[in-house]
């Protein structure tokens, strides 16, 4: 699996894990459950495709000392980032659940949110960086040129497990 393939990868799970801030849940009692009304999820019925347009003005990294004692700080900048691609679900629907889980780290249970994916299928149809530059202020410097990738496709079947070890 090549550099590009566990960028990709690691860009699905962070964005699956956004919202999945762990908090305690503690069991409510009959007379607190009757009034409440609604629920948790994520859905994305099969079939469905969803849109993804990201635009990102400056996205940088900063470094206050640099590689000291031979370098000042600076800033890493991407400049002009850009994505348009789409999900969608050909089998069934994604669906979430949180609960506990017997960790891959160390076999210790622990809280989280699983993931179920049947036949899920990421595209991203542009994806680029108008400019990547060095500089003493984000977004300034000059520019090491650009990057970009079109007409990428990942499926995607199993069962995702996001914790906090």
């Amino acid at each position: 699996m090549n550099a590009l393939h566990r960028m990709w990868i690691l860009l699905v799970v962070l964005f699956f894990a956004v919202g999945s801030v762990s908090a305690e849940m503690t069991p409510l009692a009959e007379d607190e459950m009757a009034g409440i009304s609604g629920g948790f999820g994520l859905a994305i019925p099969a079939g469905e495709t969803v849109g993804l347009r990201m635009a990102i003005g400056t996205l940088y990294y900063f470094d206050e000392d640099g590689a000291a004692p031979f370098s000042q700080g600076g800033y890493l900048s991407l400049c002009g980032v850009h994505l348009n691609g789409s999900i969608s679900t050909n089998g069934s629907p994604l669906s979430i659940d949180t609960g506990v889980f017997q960790s891959i780290v160390d076999n210790s249970m622990v809280s989280g949110m699983s993931y179920l994916i049947d036949d899920l299928t990421i595209r991203i149809d542009d994806f680029s960086i108008d400019a990547i530059r060095v500089g003493s202020a984000p977004g300034n410097g000059l520019s090491f040129g650009a990057i970009g990738m079109q007409d990428f496709v990942m499926q995607l079947s199993g069962t995702i497990q996001v914790y906090v070890h």
